[in-house]
């Protein structure tokens, strides 16, 4: 009877030591997956990435294009509105000097003070993919507007006269942006332009963001005025 009383009271401690080891991993789950919850939530909320629907953005840029229009220096600006969180709308100006190079195929073409206005409307998608970097996709229309002085051979001698060109581009690329702030950052980029003469543009820029299309508004979530120092 002894025997049999030690040999169950072994089984019974097999199975309290097998209850509680089954407890033991039961908690250290459920701790893991309210670790998993917490970094979630925390990633989600600890820095606010703007990309709400209806939130604005201007933006300055400066750069370098290279291509069948020579390598000239390049300024502009955009302006645009989310339309998702992944997808915003931008509208874009940019302007560079030409010096002799044109939108033009031609190799008896003598130009001078040639200069290149480019106004696009393109479609961003974003990838929000951490917390202050963002990388996107850009696709647009562009209108190319070149103005020039050309070479003219008149019976009086060799003259310049003002000519101008208008030609339709097709324009894609990307960049990323990083967040500095809660609504502002510097956006580099890379894009490639389809014309009668094809050529990429390297930018570098600053950009703000804002609620709706007033850069100078209260701010939704926060409470506090955007563009304030």
């Amino acid at each position: 009877m002894e025997m049999r009383r030690g040999k169950g009271d072994v089984c019974g401690n097999q199975a309290a030591l097998a209850a509680n080891g089954a407890r033991a991993a039961g908690c250290e789950f459920a701790r893991w997956q309210m670790l998993l919850l917490g970094l979630v939530i925390s990633g989600s909320g600890a820095y606010p990435q703007p990309g709400e629907t209806g939130q604005g953005e201007v933006a300055i840029y400066t750069g370098l294009a290279a291509g069948g229009v020579g390598t000239h220096p390049v300024v502009g600006a955009s302006t645009g509105l989310s339309l998702s969180r992944y997808v915003t709308g931008l509208f874009d100006a940019s302007y560079s000097p030409l010096g002799s190079d044109t939108l033009r195929y031609s190799s008896k073409l003598v130009a001078k003070t040639s200069r290149l206005y480019d106004i696009n409307f393109s479609v961003q998608v974003r990838l929000p993919i951490m917390e202050r970097w963002e990388p996107y996709a850009m696709l647009g229309a562009a209108m190319l507007y070149n103005t020039y002085q050309a070479q003219a051979v008149q019976p009086g001698g060799a003259t310049f006269v003002s000519r101008n060109d208008l030609k339709f581009g097709f324009e894609t690329g990307g960049g990323v942006r990083y967040y500095h702030g809660e609504s502002w950052g510097v956006r580099g980029e890379y894009r490639y332009t389809f014309s009668t003469r094809n050529f990429s543009r390297i930018l570098g820029g600053v950009f703000y963001q804002f609620d709706g299309w007033m850069p100078f508004t209260l701010r939704n979530r926060g409470r506090r005025i955007r563009g304030a120092l």
